[in-house]
């Protein structure tokens, strides 16, 4: 059969239209595929422990177990959920959304010259309630090295101590145990976990000294008994071969002992910033 020119000029047409590519549009091409989650394309999350109020402006180090002097301020970093003592021999006491198992982790101190007296900032990892948590700041220098006040059970060198718990801070004489005058004064900012205490310098003056020994550690605060509280030691393991259930031992053997634990821990020993007391330099209004 003979066909037609124009029933084969439309099959070449439609031939054409089948074979000839998609034309993108910019919207529907593809786009690149970013290595990595998305999260590593967000903004750097903020701290409200980090953050500045007040008199305080220098940036904080970043960096655990450092120092730095930054706008007239000196800074100690602190490590965290370093607050369970040596070897983490230390527990927290129950109900855990009271304490949250961190209660007394000490994140940063730094401190500063003023006018009339030296401002303290304290920055604690967790706080729920300012008055669970005490802490005891040792200025000054001395030998031998003086008990620790309100039963916080270690020694320190210093010449004066000031311990703040919640909005109260008592000044006392390192060398007597005495209480001293002086208006210290608290103020917390319970968003940013922060403790600023203000020294006025009839308690302790670091002026016109060439360094000043610095150190301060946090624990537990009893308020029944105005005193730090004694912290509690783990439950011991199981010692192995011990009983189970009404079978005892393995191969039927009585139980073992447990073992001794360990000796009476400092109630200070939650949380520790500056354990090694350094010298810090602490020049009057220029640091």
């Amino acid at each position: 059969m003979k066909l037609s020119s124009s029933v084969l000029a439309g099959a070449l047409v439609i031939s054409s239209a089948v074979l000839r590519p998609h034309a993108q549009t910019p919207s529907s091409r593809p786009r690149p595929v970013r290595p990595g989650p998305d999260m590593l394309y967000m903004a750097p999350a903020t701290s409200a422990q980090l953050e500045n109020t007040g008199v305080w402006n220098a940036a904080p180090i970043l960096v655990s177990g450092t120092s730095a002097y930054r706008n007239g301020e000196f800074l100690y970093q602190d490590y965290l959920y370093d607050d369970r003592g040596a070897a983490s021999r230390a527990a927290y006491p129950e109900p855990r959304e009271k304490y949250a198992g961190n209660a007394a982790d000490l994140v940063e101190i730094r401190l500063k010259p003023l006018a009339s007296d030296m401002a303290v900032r304290l920055t604690l990892n967790t706080m729920t309630d300012p008055s669970l948590v005490g802490v005891v700041i040792a200025l000054g220098d001395t030998t031998p090295a003086a008990a620790l006040p309100f039963g916080a059970g270690g020694k320190l060198p210093a010449t004066r101590f000031v311990t703040v718990h919640g909005s109260t801070a008592v000044p006392t004489d390192a060398s007597t145990g005495q209480t001293l005058g002086g208006d210290v004064t608290v103020a917390v900012d319970l968003r940013r976990r922060q403790i600023d205490v203000r020294i006025p310098y009839s308690v302790f003056d670091p002026r016109n000294k060439t360094a000043v020994r610095v150190a301060a550690g946090a624990g537990l605060w009893d308020a029944a008994t105005n005193q730090f509280m004694e912290p509690a030691q783990p439950a011991a393991p199981a010692p192995a071969g011990a009983a189970q259930g009404r079978g005892g031992g393995r191969g039927g053997g009585a139980p073992r002992p447990p073992p001794p634990r360990p000796e009476s821990l400092p109630a200070v020993q939650y949380g520790v910033s500056l354990p090694r007391a350094a010298q810090h330099r602490l020049h009057a209004g220029v640091l």
